[in-house]
Formats: structure tokens, C-alpha cells, sequence
């Protein structure tokens, strides 16, 4: 036995039990093999039906077996979960990059998970890249074969600050938009953010200038540490 389905079904034609009384008293029932009131009923049932008892005592075992061992299912349900698995591998392997870009927009906020995702996007040959602050979006993105960061996957950029951003487009520089920023959408904190993502590097992939001339500090922090914090792991190696 392998499904639920069968295990009905065979309490239907043995014992003559319809589908809702044996999945209420059968699928549902946690503790079956200490159940003897329900075992002698299924023996007493078949038996009256014309049924041979060690054919009855061998059925009843299977059925108590796959209940308690807890590895029956819905025959329904593994079908469906055949068909979602030959299209998701059809996907990963014809279209990898659209594939993995999905599991990752999927994932966001995640980062042990889009960590690992990572990991097997490098090994099918893709790069994950840091965002732009002109083209990436509020989902993971491709550009050829690549795959861009979420600005909104940035710890510390919401979606009303990538809002306020799109309306921007196109900056320029950095000085840029740091003239034409609105401060109550897109605080200091998420320019920092930002930075330290390298969504400005298409200006300058000194981040550490910037971090600069945002707070006055001086830094000789390498660009993977940034992004360990922006990101929960290191997109550059």
C-alpha cells in the first residue's frame, strides 16, 4: 500500500465500509494499531462478507501498517506533485536563469536560503550581482546572464524608499541623488544601505568615498564585508 486511496478502497471492498466512515475511522486514526474495537469490526465485517480470515488478518495488518508508519497519502496529491516536479526541472534545466531568479524573488528576506540559492546559481554558471540604483527593481532581475539583486532584498531599503527612488530615474551620479533625494522617503540610513550594496558603483566602485561623504568617518572596509551586511552573505569575491 502506498496511497490513502487504497487503503480505502480496500476497506470498502472487503469490509463494505463507505469512503467517509473509513477515512474517519482509518485515515485519521492516530493510535490504529491499538484500536481493537475498530480491527475486530473490520474482521467481523469481511468475514460475514465471504472473506477467508488469515486473507482479512493479512489486509488489516498492511492498512494498520501504512497508518501508523504515517507514509500514506492522497493518491490526488502525489500526482500533482509529479507534474510540479517534472516542470520545475524542465525550468531549472531549459531556463535556468529565469528559474533561480524566481526561487530567489520568492526568497527575499531570507538569507540563509538565498545564500543557498546562490550557491547554485554560481554552479550553473550564472553571476548574482550587486543591484543599480537605475535599473534594479524591487524583485531579482536578469540582465543577460546575469542575475541583478532586489534593491528591496537590502536590509535596510523598504518599499517606500524604492518607490521614491524609481521616481527618480535616471541618476545620474551619486551627488546626483543625493541633490534631488526626498530625506523622509529615503533616509540617510538606507543611502548607507545602498552604498554599501553597491547600487551607486555604476559612479564609483570606491564605496568607502562615499561612506565618507556620507559621514565624515574614513573607511578601509573591502566591498564583501559591505555586502555581508546589506546582504546576510558576499556576492563579491
Amino acid at each position: 500500500i502506498v496511497y490513502q486511496d487504497q487503503y480505502l478502497l480496500l476497506a470498502q471492498t472487503y469490509a463494505g465500509w463507505d469512503i467517509a466512515f473509513s477515512d474517519k475511522h482509518i485515515r485519521k486514526n492516530k493510535d490504529i494499531k491499538n484500536d481493537t474495537e475498530l480491527r475486530q469490526k473490520f474482521l467481523s465485517d469481511s468475514l460475514s462478507r465471504g472473506f477467508s480470515e488469515s486473507e482479512v488478518q493479512q489486509v488489516w495488518n498492511d492498512i494498520e501498517n501504512v497508518v501508523a508508519g504515517g507514509y500514506g497519502f492522497n493518491r490526488a496529491h502525489s500526482t500533482s506533485y509529479a507534474k510540479l516536479s517534472y516542470q520545475t526541472a524542465y525550468l531549472k534545466y531549459y531556463y535556468p536563469a529565469a528559474f533561480y531568479t524566481a526561487c530567489l524573488t520568492a526568497n527575499q528576506g531570507e538569507a540563509e536560503t538565498l545564500n543557498k540559492i546562490r550557491e547554485l546559481v554560481e554552479k550553473a554558471g550564472i553571476s548574482l550581482v550587486t543591484p543599480d540604483i537605475n535599473i534594479g527593481s524591487n524583485n531579482f532581475t536578469i540582465h543577460g546572464n546575469e542575475i541583478m539583486f532586489a534593491l528591496t532584498a537590502i536590509n535596510g531599503v523598504g518599499e517606500s524608499a524604492y518607490n521614491s527612488i524609481v521616481k527618480m530615474r535616471p541618476i545620474k551620479s551619486f551627488d546626483d541623488f543625493m541633490k534631488r533625494r526626498i530625506p523622509k522617503d529615503v533616509k540617510s540610513n538606507t543611502v548607507i544601505a545602498l552604498i554599501k550594496a553597491g547600487a551607486f558603483d555604476f559612479d564609483t566602485t570606491d564605496r568607502n568615498q562615499l561612506m565618507f561623504e556620507m559621514t565624515g568617518e574614513k573607511y578601509k572596509t573591502p566591498n564583501y564585508v559591505y555586502e555581508k551586511e546589506c546582504f546576510g552573505f558576499y556576492i563579491t569575491k
